[in-house]
């Protein structure tokens, strides 16, 4: 409502007189803070002694005398600025029962020219060592010295809006610069506009011919090259980037060199150039038989300016009608334009102040220049966030919590209306593509491309000047026009037409040749796999040892055999794994094995057998057992799985060895091991282990924890499934500790369920941590035996008895 008030009191009969009072107030303002140094904070004694006053200042570091080079001129803002400080000052700035905040502005000139990156931040210096604090800095509007003052504010930890800064991002991703907000218009969003468009009509490999005459255009070309780069990298490796200097005595001569290059390769052509270059290059282009259609030219005009130039056809020369023809296939980028009664009013009042204020003439244009409004904008976001972040306790001086602030930021301009701001505080723009109507002779609406949202709109219909739609990327006879189809309709002779059917026939014929041959090799090698598992006794060495120790450990899956200290005459040499080959050692294909006897009944070659044997063979992580292949025996019953050897014995028998020291980087180890297999499985075709405990994790001779018994179902005898009861001898309720409680009162599924391994992978997680037995039944490296036995805990646990032995177990 204030902001409503204000343009009311400002339309009003008596506008310019008041105006013009309230800025000589200003001004005189301005001239005494310039003059006489005020610091960042100062408290003024007044009635009230518990008010602070507080003075912000400022520090506008725009260029000035730049002509119509480029579209930042501090000379064409400063009414603009003034404006935003007295509708801040009235309308903005808190003034509560703790603090009268007031804004100040002090200019410093920069010159005309993008600055090197020692004297910018030399200005910036001379104004600390006049005794002024920089409270936000406002500019410069060239990238590169953009770019070096907010090194130096970076430093200082001070925020900045760029306005425009619209060249950062050539160097660096506009992410990197975090304390920066950018107010007005940013060539790293033209780049990402163009990659949408070529999304949106499919074209893969765009043609930038990017004018690099005046600083402007350079920048424009240099960051809309990066911003493709880091963002659409496979568009950027298929599209062609061609520099040009357009003031080097330019001719259509030399756009026809660079059009002949375009027809070689792609059939979209991005110019990034004033009006005057494209209107030569669409000439040229006219000439070379690419306007009617089978080529697409955009180029960039934001919005009306002399630094864009005048995109029309009509210059009143003897080339207009030509041009008028040439027009046809070009595109124009530019901004939706607002045309409000706000920006209408307030355009009247920056070019009325200007020329009354500061003898500067805005000339008699009525289309109003977005940047100038920019500015405007840019003290209107400072004192909104100054005034939102004070009211929350933030703190508004700090560089990166102003810049944290604006990221996805929303704020209301009295001329803009909404203004927003994107992931890296830059503002959102909703952007037009106009294509050209050769019946009426102007740019019309065509395509739309609203911010944040991955969409564009269909604006406008192009169907009298494409028919046939926009055109394809690639030419039907390709871009040299040397297709066999298109050479086909030319006229051909016998031989060549025999060759042009030989030729394909001989192609396909070789086709099917190799592919009957990679099929019969697949078949195979698939017919090798199926038999490969199978690993019958003689195929095993035998080799005598000294000094064995073998560990046999009865579980649900089977017995584990392994080997805790060998010595052998073969350093390759291994154990296979029963008792009664106690002190031998085999190898399979001269690799070490480990070997684990499948329990009874044992079931016989089969093909569900082969298919979950192949399933298993196909799983290698670094955290599951290998699985190698099946024992058989001579009546192909099934022994035995080979696996590839843990030389440490099982985790079970590591937690109990008091010889190892098992500190936390040791258990850390194990326990990622642990967790990393059992992902692994989950995310697997196997989706669950169903059977894990400390006898079936087995590690390597690098301490390397693995997991096995798993994959294999037809290996699970069904008594192993069933719930315990409460008749069976006290040492087959041991397996049965790391069984989820479901699964203790009913028949558990083969492969058991991901939530009764997350039960399984606690207790034994429980036991690492601990360097225990499951339940602290048995004090891995002590001597303190526990009262309660496997038996007590598996049927309480049965029976959902009392939590209080539970808890004391």
């Amino acid at each position: 409502m204030k902001a409503d008030a204000f343009f009311v009191w400002r339309t009003s009969q008596t506008f310019i007189s008041q105006l013009l009072g309230k800025m000589l107030f200003l001004s005189g303002l301005i001239i005494i803070f310039t003059i006489q140094p005020i610091p960042a904070v100062s408290s003024i004694p007044s009635g009230n002694s518990g008010v602070k006053y507080l003075t912000l200042r400022i520090c506008l570091m725009i260029e000035r005398n730049t002509g119509l080079k480029v579209i930042y001129n501090y000379d064409r803002s400063v009414a603009a600025l003034d404006l935003a400080l007295h509708y801040a000052n009235f309308f903005l700035m808190p003034v509560n029962a703790t603090h009268n905040m007031t804004l100040t502005s002090h200019y410093v000139d920069i010159g005309s020219e993008c600055l090197p990156k020692s004297q910018i931040i030399g200005y910036a210096m001379e104004v600390r060592d006049q005794g002024l604090i920089c409270d936000v800095y406002i500019g410069p509007g060239c990238g590169s010295s953009a770019e070096a003052l907010y090194d130096y504010a970076d430093y200082y930890d001070t925020p900045i809006i760029g306005c425009p800064a619209a060249g950062l991002g050539a160097m660096d991703s506009i992410a990197d610069y975090d304390k920066l907000t950018r107010i007005s218009i940013t060539f790293t969003t033209i780049g990402d506009v163009l990659s949408r468009f070529m999304a949106f009509a499919n074209y893969t490999t765009p043609y930038f011919l990017q004018d690099r005459a005046s600083e402007f255009y350079r920048e424009l070309s240099m960051v809309v090259t990066s911003s493709i780069q880091r963002r659409y990298w496979k568009l950027y490796i298929n599209s062609k980037f061609m520099f040009f200097n357009s003031s080097d005595n330019w001719s259509t001569n030399k756009t026809q060199r660079l059009l002949l290059d375009v027809r070689k390769r792609s059939r979209v052509v991005i110019i990034t150039a004033n009006a005057d270059v494209v209107r030569i290059f669409m000439i040229s282009a006219h000439k070379l038989g690419m306007t009617s259609g089978d080529y697409i030219f955009i180029t960039i005009e934001l919005y009306y300016s002399a630094v864009w130039g005048r995109y029309t056809w009509k210059y009143n020369d003897s080339n207009d009608e030509l041009v008028r023809k040439a027009f046809r296939p070009l595109q124009v980028l530019c901004l939706q334009p607002l045309p409000t009664a706000e920006i209408t009013n307030f355009w009247q009042s920056v070019k009325s102040i200007s020329k009354k204020k500061y003898n500067y003439s805005l000339g008699h244009a009525e289309l109003v220049d977005p940047v100038i409004s920019h500015f405007y904008d840019a003290v209107i976001l400072y004192a909104t966030v100054v005034k939102e972040m004070a009211a929350a306790g933030l703190n508004y001086s700090s560089g990166g919590d102003f810049g944290d602030f604006t990221t996805n930021y929303t704020f209301r301009s009295p001329v803009n209306g909404p203004v927003s701001f994107n992931n890296d505080s830059d503002r959102l723009w909703y952007y037009i593509i106009r294509s050209f109507d050769s019946v009426d002779g102007r740019f019309e609406d065509f395509l739309g491309f609203p911010p944040v949202i991955d969409r564009v709109d269909i604006l406008g219909d192009i169907s009298d000047d494409w028919p046939k739609g926009l055109p394809p990327n690639e030419p039907f006879c390709g871009f040299d026009g040397l297709n066999p189809i298109c050479r086909a309709k030319l006229g051909l002779t016998k031989g060549q037409y025999a060759v042009a059917i030989i030729l394909p026939l001989l192609v396909v014929l070789s086709i099917l040749f190799s592919f009957g041959y990679v099929l019969k090799r697949f078949r195979d090698q698939e017919k090798k796999r199926s038999l490969a598992w199978k690993i019958y006794h003689h195929q095993l060495s035998t080799f005598e040892t000294n000094n064995v120790l073998i560990a046999i450990h009865g579980d649900q899956f089977g017995e584990t055999i392994s080997l805790h200290k060998t010595e052998t005459t073969n350093p390759d040499t291994t154990v296979v794994l029963k008792a009664s080959l106690e002190g031998k050692v085999f190898i399979y294909q001269g690799s070490r094995i480990q070997l684990r006897n499948i329990p009874e009944p044992r079931p016989r070659d089969s093909y569900l057998l082969h298919r979950e044997i192949m399933a298993v063979q196909r799983i290698e992580f670094y955290a599951l057992q290998k699985v190698i292949g099946i024992l058989l025996t001579e009546h192909r019953v099934c022994e035995a799985v080979v696996g590839e050897l843990c030389l440490k014995g099982c985790l079970d028998e590591l937690l109990k060895d008091d010889s190892f020291d098992l500190d936390w980087e040791f258990k850390f180890s194990l326990m990622r091991d642990l967790s990393n297999g059992m992902t692994y499985i989950h995310a697997s075709p196997l989706k669950s282990h169903g059977h894990l405990s400390s006898f079936n994790c087995l590690i390597d001779s690098r301490f390397v924890l693995k997991i096995s018994d798993f994959g294999l179902p037809s290996f699970v005898p069904a008594r192993v499934l069933e719930p315990p009861v409460d008749h069976l001898p006290d040492e087959m309720y041991e397996h049965y500790l790391w069984r989820a409680p479901e699964y203790l009162r009913d028949v558990m599924p083969v492969s058991g369920s991901q939530k009764g391994d997350i039960y399984s992978f606690s207790i034994v997680v429980q036991q690492i941590l601990l360097l225990s037995e499951p339940f602290m039944l048995t004090k891995a490296t002590g001597n303190n035996e526990s009262t309660v036995s496997a038996r007590d805990i598996v049927l309480e646990v049965n029976w959902a008895a009392s939590l209080f032995f539970l808890k004391k177990v």
